[in-house]
């Protein structure tokens, strides 16, 4: 995927689509949405915690999570002896400033599907059942097949994607401007999540990340919990960053930066009681170090091709182009190994 495969030029959008978004991103500018999903009476919305009192406590918690951890970080990098900046002390930070209160749904070990984990599934396992790919153990089905979407897609029929045999959906959540680095939420998040959800299909999201710092990578993760309002989830809340072109806001993040902004981003997640995971691709390897990234899973993209990597995958996006029931035109076909690790 070397364009903007969830934001922008891209098999999400077609070619007017593309001059607009392409143009829009460019220049930092919003395209104005003529048909923007109402989410006024959504519970996936932008105030979802209820109410004020309990927003005014999540800005504070939030500026206090800002500030330590990045205290902390400073005085690593000053060379400063009074405590140095460790994972442990930075996810005491977080647990400090947020208190989870999602009812997380623990049907998948995720822990097992994390990029270090010692019990990868087995390629050779690799089937094709009805048409796409499946691992089989002892004869039976351990993986599950599903798709990502996001408002590319367009209306979609989600009792008919569900009777055509997916199984899940990750769902864009929102994305931030590669130019002018402003958020925004997807105009089908809202409709997405409550039609995959009636259809009783298990949901995970992604954001579509341009951070240029752990700053921004914890106002997108803020963001995400905001719009999710506690909403269940059975798969990760996934950090995606990918190269749009030369002269992106993000495009002059090191791997070791880049490696920070995704820990940051997971971090949040974590505290706030779902499971973080990180996105990569065959064209993307470069821009991140996975090794350091070991505690989350990883949703690994090949468009077809089996993984060649010496780390846990725990979802694989192995199509761009497939075709479903209830979704007219391509969309991403993928497969999780969660339940056979």
């Amino acid at each position: 995927m070397t364009q903007e495969p969830r934001h922008g030029t891209s098999r999400h959008e077609t070619p007017q689509h593309a001059t607009a978004r392409h143009a829009a991103a460019r220049t930092g500018t919003r395209r104005t949405a003529t048909s923007r999903t109402d989410i006024s009476n959504s519970p996936y919305r932008t105030q979802p915690m209820g109410t004020p009192a309990r927003l005014a406590l999540a800005a504070v918690a939030l500026a206090a999570l800002v500030a330590v951890i990045l205290a902390i970080r400073s005085c690593a990098s000053s060379g400063g002896s009074t405590k140095s900046a460790t994972a442990e002390d930075e996810a005491a930070a977080i647990e400090q400033a947020y208190a989870p209160e999602i009812a997380t749904d623990d049907i998948y070990d995720w822990s097992a599907a994390s990029a270090s984990s010692d019990s990868p599934a087995s390629w050779e396992d690799l089937t094709v059942e009805d048409g796409h790919y499946a691992i089989q153990k002892e004869g039976q089905v351990v993986s599950t097949y599903g798709i990502d979407v996001s408002q590319w897609q367009g209306t979609i029929d989600w009792q008919a994607v569900a009777d055509d045999g997916v199984q899940f959906a990750i769902i864009r959540l929102g994305f931030r401007y590669a130019a002018s680095g402003e958020i925004d939420v997807d105009e089908a998040f809202a409709t997405n999540m409550a039609g995959a959800e009636e259809a009783g299909m298990e949901r995970g999201v992604y954001f579509f990340s341009q951070a240029v710092s752990t700053e921004e990578a914890i106002e997108e993760a803020e963001f995400v919990l905001e719009q999710l309002g506690g909403a269940t989830l059975e798969y990760p809340v996934v950090f995606d960053f990918e190269d749009i072109y030369d002269d992106g806001r993000a495009s002059a993040v090191t791997t070791d930066e880049l490696t920070q902004i995704a820990t940051a981003f997971c971090e949040v997640i974590a505290a706030a009681g779902y499971q973080p995971a990180i996105y990569v691709s065959t064209t993307n390897t470069h821009l991140i170090d996975v090794d350091a990234l070991g505690t989350w899973p990883i949703w690994y993209a090949t468009g077809g091709n089996v993984p060649e990597v010496d780390y846990t995958v725990a979802l694989w996006q192995f199509s761009e182009t497939g075709r479903v029931g209830g979704i007219d035109g391509d969309v991403d076909l993928d497969l999780s190994l969660a339940g056979a690790l």
